[in-house]
């Protein structure tokens, strides 16, 4: 005997399947273009970070900063060459900010070797606080085994536990400088001093060694090959005290620019994210739909076949149980819709 319940669910299922699906597939699209555009502006603000992130200079150093798996060794070496740079000339932060004179505790001379050592390994801090994570910034060379490990770390997506590492970092150095900025400078200075120092006796050397060689020259040309030979290797010094400056300049308006612009693309990506929930209501939607399509329309065809051409008798409490199963996802949404509005303030 034809049963009106398995004759009629396939009819119901697929209508209410059809409405639903043209409504969800409206709502999913709309959704996908709202969170899509916020991941691009995300996605802009990061590719502007990456380029005011990029540092304009590299120095290098001997002290090996980073870790096996290509971060920065900021909690270590990093925060340690940091705090050194600090505190070599620290009396004159005392002095200018505090009023505390000169005392005993002023520490003993630094020699070129050691000043210059600080120098570039704080200048090498800075450049890799930029070039790995958790900032964006491209490094100025490629350096074999080291850029890979670098760009490898830094495809980790941007999210807000990476913006705190970089708040934390970012406040970290501009309080380094905020209260060091003149030990800071004079050890930059004085390492300038030093490299220039050191190049001028190796040039004053090449320079003698070279006029022992030649014939005996007269005053006025031996200023001139000194003058052009040799000055200028001298005249080329870098100038650490500027590449210091630039760094913290731009540490301060990283902190002042950047961080609320990756704060706000983040936290509208986020809301986004949270509010429409496309992968998750997308997934739990198929997971119905294939639900009811097996159990509310093939199966019972299959069912009415079994019976017509093999006999089998179903007992009606199957039929009733099978039409309860397959509607309650229908009341199921509609319950989670109601409650959605009546959460919302819409008027």
């Amino acid at each position: 005997m034809p049963s009106p319940i398995l004759d009629s669910l396939p009819a119901i299922h697929t209508t209410v399947i059809g409405f639903g699906g043209a409504f969800f597939s409206a709502f999913a699209l709309y959704a996908y273009q709202q969170v899509q555009e916020t991941k691009d502006q995300l996605e802009r603000v990061l590719r502007e970070v990456e380029t005011f992130s990029t540092p304009n200079s590299y120095i290098s150093s001997p002290v090996d900063l980073l870790l096996e798996n290509g971060e920065l060794d900021w909690d270590g070496k990093a925060k340690q060459i940091l705090h050194e740079a600090k505190s070599h000339f620290s009396t004159l932060d005392y002095e200018e900010k505090y009023g505390i004179p000169k005392g005993s505790f002023e520490r003993s001379p630094l020699s070129d070797e050691q000043l210059i050592l600080s120098c570039r390994s704080l200048c090498n801090v800075l450049h890799y606080v930029f070039v790995s994570y958790p900032l964006t910034g491209r490094s100025m060379g490629h350096f074999h085994g080291i850029t890979e490990k670098l760009e490898e770390k830094k495809r980790v997506p941007f999210d807000n536990e990476r913006l705190r590492e970089v708040e934390r970092r970012i406040s970290f150095l501009r309080w380094c400088w905020e209260t060091s900025n003149r030990s800071i400078m004079e050890l930059a200075q004085r390492c300038t001093l030093a490299e220039q120092q050191n190049k001028h006796k190796e040039q004053r050397a090449a320079f003698e060694e070279n006029m022992a060689r030649l014939p005996t020259q007269s005053k006025e040309e031996q200023d001139r090959l000194w003058t052009t030979f040799h000055l200028p290797h001298i005249a080329h010094s870098i100038d650490y005290g500027k590449i210091v400056s630039d760094y913290f300049d731009k540490i301060m308006a990283y902190e002042k620019n950047v961080l609320p612009a990756l704060h706000e693309s983040l936290r509208v990506h986020d809301l986004y994210n949270q509010r429409f929930q496309v992968r998750a209501l997308s997934l739990w939607m198929i997971a119905i739909t294939v639900a009811i399509l097996l159990l509310g329309v093939f199966l019972p065809p299959v069912m009415q076949s079994a019976q017509s051409d093999f006999g089998v008798c179903w007992h009606p409490a199957v039929e009733y149980a099978l039409l309860a199963v397959t509607a309650v996802p229908y009341f199921l949404v509609c319950w989670w819709l109601y409650r959605k509005l009546l959460a919302s303030n819409f008027r």
